[in-house]
């Protein structure tokens, strides 16, 4: 038997400003989490100038699609 999750990836371009973040991303994992709750939710980037802006300014690190894929 393998401890493997499900998961379901929600892959967006991102967004910088955190408002914005839990407003549309957010809701969308929410509403994702609310409909399959067998699933773990993971978030990924995919533009690579969101995901640095946001570790320097806030340090908040958030997946690529390659890095989530591989977690």
């Amino acid at each position: 038997m393998t401890n493997e999750k499900k998961a379901i990836l929600a892959v967006s371009f991102g967004t910088s400003h955190a408002e914005t973040r839990e407003k549309t991303i957010g809701a969308i994992e929410r509403a994702i989490a609310e409909a399959h709750p067998e699933y773990e939710i993971r978030r990924a980037f995919t533009s690579g100038m969101i995901l640095k802006v946001l570790e320097k300014r806030d340090g908040i690190v958030i997946d690529s699609v390659a890095e989530a894929m591989n977690r």
